[in-house]
């Protein structure tokens, strides 16, 4: 039997930001798989941003254990621990650092010392990867949101992190673009050689994830599957201020009224399942 690797471990982690201060976090505790997904939801204030920001080094000052690779997390050795780790913030402009779309992927692989013809290469693979051609030469403050966020994934890739951070990426872009984004994200949660974390206050964002860490008041009120999250809905979702998501209430009131005899938690599988319905009708 192959042995699970962990990527992230958090053992009764707690922290304030001062002595005299309420915890934000409180003894929390989860392990995420390698190559897994995992989606930290709760409402404002809950914590979460807050377990991102640790897993990240952004935050040393913590009881507890938090482990990255087997490696424990300490105020002396978390640099070489965090290159492992890529974040990807909720403003974009926060990542910007080059005077142009090019020089803002390559500064990550500048700092780790490639050489001049794999930097191409990978800026190149990246580029093309999500689609950035066009805005190749421009100023990261020229371009529109979703670009932005873009170039700011673009430049966490390209150095090719085990562990991603996605902290409410798309909360500041228009409908059309957190599409993109989120597609992005989704496709990266296919790739076993890396782990995607998801920081997010959208209930609906639990249906693309391996599990799922709910917070309140920076306390773990549930972790696991979702399948164990909506078996214990009302526990859960309703004492941590979260509505179900949107797709399975439908499919609730649908097999409800007996359109349908079971809960979708996929739109295509639900619109392709009442298409046949109406199809087989029809030869009636």
């Amino acid at each position: 039997m192959n042995k699970i690797e962990i990527a992230i471990s958090f053992e009764n982690v707690s922290f304030r930001y001062k002595k005299k201060t309420d915890l934000i976090l409180d003894n929390i505790s989860f392990n995420v798989k390698k190559g897994s997904s995992l989606t930290v939801i709760g409402i404002n204030g809950s914590g979460k941003s807050t377990i991102a920001k640790i897993i990240s080094g952004l935050l040393l000052h913590f009881e507890g254990k938090v482990t990255i690779f087997d490696k424990i997390l300490t105020e002396k050795n978390y640099q070489s621990i965090i290159k492992e780790v890529g974040f990807v913030f909720q403003n974009p402009e926060n990542q910007f650092i080059g005077e142009d779309v090019e020089n803002d992927i390559a500064f990550g692989l500048e700092n780790t010392n490639v050489s001049p013809n794999e930097m191409v290469f990978k800026i190149k693979n990246i580029v093309q990867k999500l689609g950035l051609q066009s805005i190749f030469n421009m100023e990261p403050v020229n371009l529109s949101g979703g670009d932005k966020q873009k170039v700011a994934i673009a430049s966490v890739l390209v150095t090719e992190p085990k562990i991603i951070i996605f902290d409410e990426p798309t909360s500041m872009l228009d409908h059309k673009a957190q599409l993109e984004i989120l597609k992005i994200i989704d496709l990266l949660k296919k790739d076993p050689s890396i782990t995607v974390i998801e920081i997010t206050h959208d209930i609906e964002r639990i249906l693309f994830a391996d599990q799922v860490l709910v917070m309140k008041e920076g306390k773990t009120t549930f972790f696991g599957d979702l399948k164990n999250l909506l078996l214990k809905r009302h526990l859960i979702l309703d004492s941590s201020g979260l509505e179900l998501p949107f797709i399975y209430k439908l499919s609730q009131n649908l097999k409800k009224n007996k359109i349908i005899d079971q809960i979708f938690l996929d739109e295509k599988e639900l619109l392709n399942h009442l298409w046949n319905k109406k199809k087989s009708k029809l030869k009636i």
